[in-house]
């Protein structure tokens, strides 16, 4: 039996060898192969549900999310982009994307690192964005994705999404 430690190297030598032990789950009763050695690291999720909110404190909508999880490395860096298409119910109004953590990383929404997006007319407008968050605790953390509408009405996000890539 070989055990995977994460970000190790996975050789289909290794692999052959030990596929007795994964096709029977022997392997995976002994706790030799768990979840998080097997995981590639990356999360990713989406909600294509359109609605609508007026509320202009961050919250969710009525489909929460999208969220992530993934495990921060010992970097403390993740890589994070996010993303939707946007409709605010007035022409001049504004609209928010934002994102919060838990877990092993407890972070509160920060207008510093929200999708913003003003229209000068009532047209959904896809938008996203990327950045890399560092200075993290590592662990199991989840990024959910919340929502503001600006201060003159409506707002509606649909086709929502979030990627969340651990960096060594």
């Amino acid at each position: 039996m070989i055990i995977f430690t994460p970000n190790s190297v996975i050789k289909s030598s290794d692999v052959n060898a030990n596929f007795n032990g994964l096709q029977t789950g022997t392997d995976i009763n002994s706790g030799a192969i768990t979840p998080d050695k097997l995981s590639i690291g990356a999360g990713y999720a989406e909600v294509a549900t359109s609605e609508t909110l007026t509320n202009t404190t961050y919250t969710d909508l009525t489909t929460p999310g999208p969220s992530a999880t993934v495990t921060v490395p010992a970097s403390g860096k993740v890589y994070i982009a996010f993303g939707a298409q946007i409709t605010v119910g007035t022409s001049g109004n504004g609209a928010r994307v934002g994102y919060e953590v838990s877990g092993a990383n407890t972070i509160a929404v920060n207008d510093g690192r929200v999708l913003r997006a003003v229209h000068s007319a009532t047209t959904a407008t896809n938008v996203a964005v990327s950045g890399i968050l560092s200075g993290l605790t590592s662990g199991s953390s989840t990024f959910k994705l919340v929502y503001r509408s600006g201060p003159s009405g409506s707002a509606t996000f649909a086709n929502r999404h979030i990627t969340v890539i651990p960096i060594s």
